[in-house]
């Protein structure tokens, strides 16, 4: 159940491995990484065989809204309505695709409604069909049962909770969720997906360079009549030095971290470090991480 990026990578993992354990069962061992680049079918094809040889339904991903709202490609600002229909339909085709490489089936407009439970186990869902007016969903008085042996679904981009850091529901507390700025730092900043709520990786660095500059600039001085980048350039040699003495004044006057906040900062990145076998050099533990079959 979801719609997004992620929910098309779950449910490709679903698919891959599931076939993988079938083939393994008639003595055919496949890599990953070649099933996954190949596709399930030209695999399957290579040695002879069709899915439907190996006892599979396969995975069925249901979505609340249309094939052409899902946000796997991102839509640009200001774009023109002929553009928003390119994107639109670019869309399907990256569902179309996925769906012809890794044979998994799609249902639209279908809403999570309930659940089915028999004998203490969960064996399906009740779906409820919407339909889409505007950027509405909008439920329908129609439902229908699907079931399976596992149900999974998406929850979107929802944070880790950090000790010290306030949140309001299950998300962080932000008093400005355009800057992502936490309630209690003012002077810390949440970007991406975590503000944003999208998992698209284009949108979260659009999202973090935006916050930075505005960051930057902010704490520089430099966004009260002035031009950003062109105030940092600015030929006039007396105007750049009361500017980096307005901003040694503003750097003195903060007091430093105490040396045990410090020592405790640096301890949580070594106990991480530890924790995933990172020893100190880069290149070695690349190797050591790199799955041996990766092409």
């Amino acid at each position: 159940v979801g719609g997004g990026l992620a929910s098309i990578d779950v449910v490709k993992v679903l698919m891959l491995e599931t076939t993988r354990a079938r083939l393994a069962e008639r003595g055919i061992d496949v890599p990953m990484i070649e099933l996954e680049v190949k596709g399930i079918p030209k695999i399957l094809a290579s040695r002879g065989l069709r899915f439907e040889e190996l006892g599979l339904e396969g995975c069925m991903l249901f979505y609340r809204r249309r094939v052409e709202d899902m946000p796997l490609v991102e839509l640009p600002e200001d774009a023109s309505p002929e553009r928003l229909e390119k994107v639109r339909k670019a869309r399907g085709r990256v569902l179309e695709k996925a769906m012809e490489k890794y044979l998994f089936r799609f249902e639209a407009c279908a809403a999570p409604d309930a659940l089915i439970v028999e004998d203490g186990r969960l064996a399906g869902l009740r779906f409820r069909r919407t339909r889409i007016e505007g950027s509405r969903v909008v439920p329908t008085d129609e439902t229908f049962e699907r079931r399976g042996s596992c149900v999974i679904s998406s929850i979107g981009s929802i944070p880790e909770p950090i000790p010290g850091i306030e949140t309001k529901g299950e998300l962080f507390a932000f008093t400005d969720w355009d800057t992502g700025r936490l309630a209690a730092y003012p002077i810390v900043f949440g970007v991406g997906n975590v503000v944003t709520g999208k998992g698209n990786i284009v949108a979260s660095r659009k999202h973090a360079a935006q916050v930075t500059q505005e960051a930057i600039e902010a704490f520089l001085g430099l966004r009260d009549g002035h031009a950003g980048e062109e105030a940092v350039l600015d030929p006039t040699r007396a105007e750049a030095r009361e500017r980096a003495e307005a901003v040694a004044d503003r750097l003195e006057a903060r007091p430093p971290l105490p040396p045990e906040r410090v020592a405790a900062l640096l301890e949580r990145v070594h106990a991480r470090q530890r924790e995933v076998g990172y020893g100190g050099d880069l290149r070695a533990w690349l190797e050591k991480v790199t799955p041996a079959d990766l092409q």
